[in-house]
């Protein structure tokens, strides 16, 4: 039997415990009122950012629908022409299936700071206006945006560099040079770098490439660079004919075939040098050089700055003599530089130019766009270079030659029902409307 004393012991422990705990009640249900709260309000929140950037998708459609609706629209957006409608002027409603309005968004297309891309800008808001997400994405209407286009198999010797833009592989790249530059895409395999179409296959080309020191030099396996573009060889022949060439000598000597008499339009392999064996240093950015064979470009210390040299058969380049050129280092170009020793390949060699400044090229026998059909070669050796972009249908199989690329080039070259594409987006911050 318990006594009074026991009883009141009891009594008291159950006094401390019952404040004890409504000590930690007071402390507790506060936080679990506050919690209870605000996760109502963060659901509230985030309800409203997610609508806010499915509505900044919705405006990069429509940049994106617009885009494709003419040629005419392309052109207005490459030069920043105001388009009613695609300037941050109108904003257009998202309406849900009870036809309430669940969003908002709007829309501006001005020319990208890189030539011949545009830039779609696109904000988004919730019906309530209290959240905002803004998306730009970039387009290109170019698929010859690259320093070198390979169609085929690509032998890229020791001595083979490709400066200021990357290597687009549409066949194998089976040999690579000992550089860390330029980036590599390629549909299929890379030798030195990936043969394995598993992943990972390097760093993916269609998205923003990471800064200094990038992982990868390299995208292998890549499935989205679709088909190879077609080039509109009519047209270049259209304007082979229009275009006056002095007369240039075939490989047995003597005058080529042209037709027209003294057009860039040949029917038969050509030496680029003067009929008579002369030097010919031809600086002609309209004109076109067209030859229906093979071409020579080896024995003389001849030059082409030409808009075009597009050659069915085989081209053979050595270098030679001839005056140096100045090309601009395209905006990007440090992109090129990313990996391994590459960084310091740029600091060395490009960096005080910069992005924009006029470098001084050596060993350039041409300027412009070039198309060989059949294999791309070096045969008598040297350092020729060319500035612009090489595009070449056949086999790649070079050693000690240079390719610069200039952005101003590959946005003329002529292709065939191409339609905008993108090249990258991303989110942005912004607190205006």
């Amino acid at each position: 039997m318990k006594t009074p004393c026991c009883k009141n012991n009891e009594r008291g422990a159950l006094l401390v415990m019952a404040l004890i705990a409504l000590a930690v009640l007071a402390v507790i249900l506060p936080l679990l009122v506050f919690v209870a709260q605000n996760e109502a309000k963060w659901t509230v929140k985030q309800k409203k950012t997610t609508t806010a950037f499915q509505m900044a998708e919705a405006g990069i459609e429509r940049g994106e629908w617009k885009l494709n609706e003419s040629d005419s629209v392309w052109n207005q957006s490459l030069s920043s022409t105001v388009i009613t409608g695609y300037n941050f002027d109108i904003v257009y409603k998202s309406t849900d299936s009870a036809g309430r309005v669940s969003g908002e968004y709007k829309v501006r297309l001005i020319a990208s700071s890189i030539a011949g891309r545009v830039l779609v800008e696109s904000m988004g808001r919730d019906v309530s206006a209290d959240e905002i997400r803004a998306i730009e994405a970039e387009y290109s209407k170019s698929f010859i945006e690259t320093a070198l286009l390979s169609r085929s198999v690509a032998d890229l010797k020791t001595n083979f560099e490709v400066h200021w833009g990357p290597v687009v592989n549409y066949g194998s790249i089976t040999d690579v040079p000992n550089f860390d530059f330029p980036r590599k895409v390629s549909k299929s395999s890379i030798s030195g770098r990936d043969t394995d179409p598993n992943v990972p296959n390097g760093h993916n080309y269609f998205s923003v490439w990471p800064s200094s020191p990038a992982t990868y030099d390299y995208n292998s396996y890549q499935t989205n660079l679709g088909n190879e573009p077609t080039i509109d060889l009519e047209a270049y022949k259209t304007l082979a004919k229009n275009s006056s060439i002095p007369g240039l000598k075939k490989m047995s000597n003597g005058l080529a075939a042209a037709d027209p008499v003294g057009s860039g339009y040949y029917t038969e392999n050509v030496d680029i040098s003067l009929s008579s064996g002369g030097v010919i240093l031809l600086n002609c950015s309209t004109c076109v050089i067209y030859v229906n064979g093979d071409v020579d470009f080896k024995d003389t210390d001849s030059q082409l700055q030409v808009r075009a040299l597009i050659v069915t058969g085989v081209f053979d380049m050595n270098y030679d003599p001839v005056p140096d050129l100045v090309a601009k280092i395209p905006v990007g170009a440090e992109t090129e530089y990313r990996y391994g020793t590459a960084p310091a390949v740029w600091t060395s060699n490009f960096s005080a130019t910069g992005e924009g400044g006029n470098y001084v090229v050596t060993g350039a026998r041409v300027r412009g766009y070039v198309y060989v059909g059949g294999e791309f070669k070096n045969s008598g050796g040297g350092n020729p270079s060319i500035i612009g972009t090489l595009d070449v249908k056949g086999t790649v199989n070079v050693n000690n030659t240079r390719i610069y690329y200039d952005a101003a080039v590959s946005t003329g070259v002529l292709t065939m029902n191409q339609n905008p594409r993108r090249t990258y987006w991303r989110e942005y911050a912004t607190n205006e409307w």
